[in-house]
């Protein structure tokens, strides 16, 4: 292998995989059942257009809870809700505390909630879709702990 490439593919994944081994860890001490592994072909938004990371990320999934990734920029944590629960959520005081967006699960690159929308329009927009789950996807910076991640899913269980 070249390794200039080598060098520079490890400069980037060695922050990703030390921060997937830091959470990994603290799940599995809080008792949370966990399964995880690299994937790709995750859809971001890069200037209001959807695009494909053709490159593996490490996501941890939480049994019955969701999934966390751990990307380049930021740390992200997908919830599943079916709609029901999705339409009784107070999201002014989500997003009081946090960067989130809501899609569904089959059409997941169709918003019903982004940064660019109001707040006060997400159960209007969840009453009108098909979709049956809906996925609400936090957002954090590379630093985040396992903690405020968990502060996230106590919030998402308590409404």
């Amino acid at each position: 292998m070249n390794m200039e490439v080598l060098n520079y593919l490890n400069e980037i994944y060695a922050p990703i995989c030390a921060k997937y081994d830091e959470i990994r860890k603290a799940l599995k001490k809080s008792g949370i059942q966990i399964k995880s592994g690299f994937f790709n072909n995750h859809s971001v938004k890069h200037n209001g257009v959807f695009v494909t990371e053709t490159f593996p990320i490490p996501v941890i999934s939480l049994n019955g809870i969701g999934d966390i990734g751990i990307d380049i920029d930021c740390v992200w944590l997908e919830i599943k809700l079916s709609k029901e629960k999705a339409l009784r959520m107070d999201y002014h005081q989500i997003a009081s505390e946090y960067r989130f967006e809501i899609y569904g699960e089959e059409d997941y690159l169709c918003d019903i909630y982004n940064d660019e929308m109001r707040v006060s329009d997400i159960t209007a927009n969840i009453e009108n879709s098909q979709e049956t789950t809906l996925c609400i996807c936090f957002y954090f910076n590379n630093e985040v702990n396992i903690d405020e991640l968990l502060k996230v899913v106590d919030t998402l269980s308590s409404q």
